[in-house]
């Protein structure tokens, strides 16, 4: 494969060749097992649910404007990737 031009007409890397595998961020038969097992809970999925609801209604009544991202970040982390989703 063919160096890419950048910008300025210079070479840059050659694009990576992926295989058919590495086209996909999840693999359907993963996806597909995980989904038929049952992992989780209703009180898990309500739980998680209220959590992305109260964010989301932070936004919508603009209080998440009215707050920098420094002020965010760790609560908004904690909550969605450390509770909601784990």
């Amino acid at each position: 494969m063919a160096p890419m031009a950048g910008l300025f007409g210079e070479e840059i890397a050659p694009q990576a060749e992926r295989g058919a595998k590495t086209d996909r961020l999840f693999l359907p038969r993963a996806v597909d097992k995980l989904a038929r097992s049952r992992i989780l809970d209703d009180d898990a999925v309500a739980e998680a649910h209220a959590i992305v609801v109260r964010w989301a209604d932070l936004e919508k009544t603009g209080r998440l404007a009215s707050m920098n991202e420094s002020q965010l970040e760790g609560d908004f982390v904690r909550e969605i990737f450390g509770d909601a989703l784990h």
